[in-house]
């Protein structure tokens, strides 16, 4: 491995910058959380938002149903807002170097 050349290594291919070692297999296991995470995110909102328009047009006011899905919109709701604040603490380093790279700029 000379300049920079990618090397295999048991499958998985390892590329030396400045003295660094970048593993595709770690980014391979943080796609697959992140992948994880946004799905989860979208089908929490996906809920919160079906069961806020059935909330607010279909169902009559003194329904067990609503009871119902009044929980299942707020449980959804808080769990989305929980997700999305794990999710922006996953990706602070990707925050901070493009707000600095924005500062840098100016």
């Amino acid at each position: 491995m000379e300049n920079g050349e990618p090397e295999k290594n048991n499958g998985s291919i390892t590329k030396k910058n400045n003295d660094h070692v970048v593993y595709q297999r770690e980014n391979k296991k943080k796609t697959g959380k992140s992948f994880k995470i946004d799905t989860a995110l979208i089908s929490l909102l996906t809920t919160a938002g079906m069961s806020g328009l059935l909330l607010s047009s279909f169902f009559p006011k003194r329904i067990a149903f609503r009871w119902l899905l009044k929980n299942i919109h707020v449980i959804s709701g808080l769990s989305f807002a929980a997700l999305a604040t794990y999710h922006c603490l996953l990706h602070k380093d990707w925050y901070i170097k493009n707000v600095r790279k924005i500062t840098d700029k100016s």
